[in-house]
């Protein structure tokens, strides 16, 4: 028996109104679109086993058991999922399994701290038991009648208990673990220190002298947890795992959801370092030799028994695709590291071009559209910051794609944004290929007479390439107290977010106005260097 629709199509708005109108269970079956008969025999069928559980080597050397849904009552638990991450808004200490954010923005809070303490939650998940999931629903948070909380509980919940692989089970230890993040929020704040948890990862810093002995102390070369942490903890019915508690200076080496934080969130030297061995391997010895040394000697990732091994290619490929993660796309080294990636398998990845000629500008250059707003301009990927625009260009709905490839659409998500500057930084889908990468040139030096060229997509039409406008700066002005030059020449609408590089194709602005064919203006070029006040390039 299997649910006809794989997954919800309802928007975010129709979810959250239809889980606070659930009430008998005939409901939650009617919003997960199967019949009560169907929901029935899926939690409560005795023939055949609702979930396959299997072991994962942990790195302690533990063993952590996977229990995870079969068939049709996985594709119940992810519309359900659906529905819970539509309706569960995350605290602001929250980063894990929470959407838009992750462990670079986990760790961010706590970088450059004098102190940073971590410690874990024990058996996390195992410890959300069917009680306190089902009294979460009930409760007076989401206040669902007891049929559809119990028959929500009863979907979440195996063995009564949260399984960990169920895909429900992220969301909903988020959505439980509410009343802590609140209380830890306080108690952080009423002492000075910043709050994050990541899962079952929690983690506070400050910039005090001495960390404040009411959340944890070092004595006899050991850490103690305080006494009011603790008690936070354990009154929300969890237990703090001790071997695992750390507490570390600005002289040590800080970290914080596997990221070091001392400056800046950035990747180990151990892990890149292992991706350059596997690089070097591929390369002196053949990708299948270099594969059969990884899987023999160095795969420590988690994977169940019976799946396929992956390539090493697609290995090395995930590993660059955190490193790209947290240090950004056009930083330096994942660049260095993507070359030589794609020069062993031609075949599979294309190399990124660091632009060293004017005439190559075109190959940053993105496209950026909005069909809800009508809206068109354009952008590029300039180092150490990613895909630069102009805030007026960036939409909810907006997409970037490239000249030459029109119908391959990637969704943005704002990283950084400023209406008074009117500047973007967006980040494109992890994957996308990036194409050329501009650098920022001296805008300071720019005086009126020097030449400038600007680049963009007027009036852009499917087909069309990349317009390339010769002038000179006539001026400087300062706008909002945003520093500009102005051009001779006029600019086009859909130029707007298109980079003005010097004579050696180097960013030196962003462009700011284009006009509808009447009123011909001298253009307006946002100073690179009023990207600095948006984001600092910390990459």
């Amino acid at each position: 028996m299997r649910p006809k629709h794989l997954h919800l199509t309802e928007t975010d708005d129709y979810l959250r109104a239809a889980f606070r109108d659930l009430r008998p269970r005939q409901d939650v079956a009617t919003l997960l679109k199967v019949s009560d008969k169907e929901l029935i025999y899926l939690l409560f069928r005795k023939n055949a086993p609702r979930y396959r559980q299997f072991s994962l080597r942990k790195r302690d050397g533990g063993a952590r058991v996977i229990s995870a849904p079969e068939g049709s009552l996985k594709i119940v638990q992810q519309k359900l999922n659906q529905v819970l991450q539509a309706v569960y808004r995350p605290k602001a200490p929250v980063h894990g399994f929470a959407r838009d954010r992750s462990i670079v923005s986990n760790a961010a809070p706590h970088a450059d701290r004098r102190w940073v303490l971590n410690l874990d939650l024990e058996n996390f998940f195992p410890s959300i038991h069917f009680g306190r999931v089902m009294g979460m629903f009930a409760g007076k948070t989401y206040g669902l009648p007891r049929p559809a909380a119990m028959t929500l509980a009863q979907i979440c919940c195996y063995q009564k208990a949260m399984p960990q692989g169920a895909p429900t089970s992220p969301v909903v230890s988020n959505m439980v673990c509410g009343p802590l993040d609140i209380q830890l929020r306080k108690l952080a704040a009423a002492h000075n220190c910043n709050y994050t948890r990541y899962a079952d990862d929690i983690t506070f810093s400050t910039d005090r002298p001495q960390f404040p002995a009411a959340l944890a102390s070092v004595t006899d070369d050991a850490v103690k947890i305080g006494d009011d942490l603790r008690r936070v903890i354990e009154a929300n019915s969890f237990r703090i795992h001790e071997a695992k508690v750390r507490l570390r200076t600005r002289g040590e080496r800080q970290e914080v959801t596997g990221l070091i934080a001392n400056a800046f969130p950035n990747v180990t030297r151990q892990f890149v370092r292992r991706v350059r061995g596997m690089l070097h391997a591929w390369k002196t010895f053949g990708e299948a030799a270099a594969h059969a040394e990884f899987v023999n000697k160095h795969d420590r990732k988690q994977r169940r028994p019976e799946g396929q091994q992956p390539r090493f290619r697609d290995v090395l490929r995930g590993r660059l695709a955190f490193i790209r993660m947290v240090k950004g796309p056009t930083d330096p080294l994942y660049v260095r590291l993507w070359h030589r990636l794609a020069a062993l398998a031609p075949d599979t990845y294309a190399p990124i071009r660091e632009v060293h000629n004017i005439d190559d500008v075109p190959s940053a250059l993105w496209i950026l559209e909005s069909d809800a707003a009508g809206a068109q301009g354009s952008g590029f990927v300039l180092e150490r910051y990613g895909l630069v625009t102009c805030d007026h260009c960036v939409h909810p709905d907006t997409v970037a794609f490239r000249a030459n490839d029109p119908l391959t659409r990637y969704a943005v998500r704002v990283r950084q944004r400023s209406d008074v500057l009117d500047l973007a930084i967006v980040e494109i889908e992890h994957g996308t290929p990036l194409g050329g990468i501009l650098r920022a040139g001296n805008s300071v030096a720019m005086k009126p007479g020097d030449s400038i060229e600007l680049f963009g997509f007027p009036n852009y039409a499917k087909g069309q390439e990349a317009s390339r406008t010769s002038t000179t700066v006539s001026g400087r002005a300062a706008r909002e107290g945003t520093q500009m030059l102005i051009v001779a020449a006029p600019t086009f609408a859909g130029i707007s977010g298109g980079p003005a590089t010097d004579s050696a194709g180097n960013v030196i602005g962003v462009i700011k106005t284009g006009f509808d064919g009447h009123d011909a203006v001298p253009g307006r070029i946002i100073d690179i260097a009023e990207l600095g006040k948006l984001l600092p390039p910390t990459f």
